[in-house]
């Protein structure tokens, strides 16, 4: 029997199912669309299969409704999957020996269509859920996957395919007998694996029939998968827990992948489990941890892949209450920077700044420094603030840096960081001319430059304190973020999603622009590098098909709400589109 360290194994294992996923995201091509099923995610016969005790899933449906637009807008981008998977494998396994039976094991898989690497077939694996389950003494832990072929793919018969490869390679193998009934032909075996510091022997159980299988750490949870339904109710879906955050989440049932954990109530077997092994009803106290349960969340939305997830909070904080009772007030909300010259903005309300200075004031060198103390009042005046890049003058070596303050008395704002400035340049501190005046977008504007050419642009402006680092920077701000700028990065969805949530946070990057901003840097600096770009061009192609990303954090009714917001760049596009 072979020893793994499974640490380095499990690298492995987590490329093998990201394939799986953004494979199977690619699968149907065209033909998505006339799929014969496009079952709510809520509603897989597989989900309702879970033991009575689980505490946690994860569940995915490739005949999801939206899944066609995620076919088309991702296949360029995963259509070379199985050669970057292998070449990783095979390179781990290169630098540690004793991975080279899993990294050919994978390889097997792959060669064996487990994952279809035509992407103008469908993929094999059409859905599936993974669980982790705890009893109520919290006495035994068990996990478990359940999967569902296609018509054309037999589980039953590569599943024993799968038991003479893993004989082959060394990996023990034994036959089990089922009790579940009408499974008609099945396959079913042990799989042991023994940790490479210990004699501990860890069993896997593995049941198929034709068209579903199960992966499994005990017996009766393999057959779980193949036994009929008690109920059509699933304990874990009509927890208190998880019908408050789906509500808030809004699920539609046409995710492509849906993952809960009922944190309370793991937290709470967790804490018997460990008292358990220690003696001790004090070793672990489940009420210093204020999270009910997580939702995360898999799905396209107006051409752009929506990955999401949702923190239900406690009412009761505890320790963390002074830090959270900020996020409660309503949050002022500016939209991200989005025009032709933004690369990257992040903006933060003014709860998360109260949240910081609260965060720094408990430090003793800041509380009993005067001087640090006045500075950090000047929060109190920003309802937002936001910093971003942008790209920078024709010419220039340096790209566009940008500060943005809202607040009700800008203008007072203003004249105190222009003080601050104009000290720092009476000193010497700066290097920068002294001001001057001149019109920008029919806005009065105060700068000063330095001998490099970057200097400080500033403006006040409908309650707004903008201050850049160059004339570019200056104009494009001063132009705002459109309401179709946002709908024709990211779609409509996004637009009102802010719009609702007014997010505590919001961060914008644009990979075609950065791509292009590296680009005209690196020419500028030739000269200096003798032409040896420290970022290659293969680099620069993968930060471009980065495309445009939004990520969000929100506070709504005792829940954290988290966005991630990605529309690739088109194969077409050029880095200047």
């Amino acid at each position: 029997m072979k020893s793994y360290n499974f640490l380095i194994t499990s690298r492995i294992l987590i490329a093998v199912t990201l394939t799986v996923f953004t494979l199977s995201s690619c699968d149907r091509g065209t033909k998505s669309k006339t799929a014969k099923s496009s079952q709510n995610i809520l509603e897989l016969p597989l989900l309702k299969q879970l033991p009575a005790d689980t505490l946690g899933f994860l569940a995915w449906n490739y005949d999801s409704p939206g899944f066609s637009d995620y076919v088309q807008t991702y296949q360029e981008t995963f259509s070379n999957q199985k050669g970057s998977v292998i070449e990783q494998i095979q390179a781990l396994a290169t630098e540690n020996p004793d991975l080279k039976p899993l990294a050919d094991m994978t390889e097997w898989i792959f060669n064996e269509k487990f994952i279809e690497t035509d992407l103008s077939k469908p993929q094999p694996l059409k859905n599936g859920v993974a669980f982790f389950e705890l009893s109520d003494d919290g006495s035994a832990l068990g996990a478990g996957a359940y999967f569902s072929s296609r018509d054309n793919f037999n589980l039953s018969t590569k599943l024993t395919a799968l038991k003479k490869k893993l004989s082959e390679e060394g990996i023990e193998t034994a036959p089990f007998k089922v009790n579940a009934t009408e499974l008609g032909e099945v396959t079913s075996y042990t799989i042991s694996l023994k940790g490479k510091d210990t004699d501990e022997i860890k069993k896997l159980y593995v049941v198929a029939n034709a068209h579903t299988a199960a992966i499994t750490t005990a017996q009766e949870l393999s057959e779980g998968a193949f036994q009929k339904a008690v109920s059509e109710d699933v304990a874990i879906l009509k927890s208190p827990h998880f019908q408050k955050v789906k509500s808030q989440a809004h699920i539609s049932g046409s995710e492509i992948t849906l993952a809960f954990a009922d944190v309370k109530e793991a937290l709470t077997k967790i804490e018997k489990l460990l008292n358990v092994k220690n003696g001790d009803t004090k070793s672990f106290d489940p009420a210093q941890i204020p999270v009910n349960g997580v939702l995360f969340t898999g799905d396209m939305k107006d051409k752009s892949l929506w990955t999401s997830a949702y923190v239900t909070l406690k009412k009761d904080k505890g320790e963390i209450e002074p830090f959270t009772a900020p996020l409660k007030a309503d949050a002022h909300y500016l939209p991200p920077t989005i025009n032709e010259k933004s690369v990257l903005s992040l903006g933060f309300a003014r709860n998360l700044l109260q949240i910081g200075k609260t965060a720094l004031m408990m430090a003793p060198e800041v509380n009993s420094n005067p001087e640090v103390k006045e500075k950090l009042a000047l929060v109190d005046q920003i309802d937002y603030l936001k910093l971003g890049v942008t790209q920078g003058d024709p010419g220039s070596l340096f790209p566009g840096i940008f500060l943005q303050l809202q607040s009700k008395d800008s203008s007072s704002l203003g004249q105190t960081l222009k003080g601050m400035l104009t000290q720092m340049i009476q000193s010497g501190q700066a290097p920068l001319t002294p001001w001057r005046e001149k019109d920008i977008s029919e806005t009065k504007i105060s700068y000063s430059l330095s001998p490099l050419g970057v200097g400080a642009y500033l403006a006040s402006k409908d309650g707004n304190l903008y201050l850049t680092s160059s004339e570019a920077s200056m104009g494009s701000l001063l132009s705002g973020t459109s309401k179709e700028s946002l709908d024709s990065s990211f779609g409509d969805a996004s637009e009102k999603t802010l719009r609702e949530e007014k997010p505590l946070f919001v961060s914008h990057f644009n990979g075609a622009k950065m791509a292009e901003l590296i680009t005209m840097a690196q020419g500028n600096l030739a000269i200096f590098t003798g032409g040896k770009n420290p970022v290659d061009a293969e680099q620069i192609d993968q930060i471009k098909s980065m495309g445009n990303v939004l990520w969000t954090l929100a506070f709504q009714d005792d829940a954290l709400i988290f966005h991630g917001i990605q529309r690739p760049t088109p194969k077409e596009a050029s880095a200047t589109s």
